[in-house]
């Protein structure tokens, strides 16, 4: 069962990425593209230039985190975390996980 379920995961996460590469590889590129332009051509881009290409490559990188788990999550929202007390989720809440694809 422990197995099955740790199997689960990188077939889960293969199957994610397959469906989703474009958007995946899209995003990863930015930063793959502007590392490449300032290793090779550092020296000949302006100061402010580097430096507002390094804000573009977090702001792709953390689009790439917001997009991944919105589609991991089917935008579902996450419920019963921001309850006092740690109260538990409302009756019919459903479960987001894994399971399904």
């Amino acid at each position: 069962m422990e197995l099955r379920l740790a199997l689960e995961v990188p077939r889960w996460a293969w199957r994610f990425y397959r469906r989703h590469w474009a958007v995946v590889v899209g995003l990863s590129l930015v930063g793959s593209v502007q590392r490449l332009v300032v290793v090779n051509w550092g020296d000949r881009v302006p100061g402010a230039v580097a430096f507002a290409s390094e804000v573009v490559v977090l702001a792709a990188r953390v689009l790439l985190v917001v997009v991944i788990w919105r589609r991991a999550t089917g935008g579902e929202r996450l419920r019963g975390g921001g309850r006092r007390g740690g109260a538990p989720p409302p009756p019919g809440a459903r479960r987001v996980g894994f399971g399904g694809g």
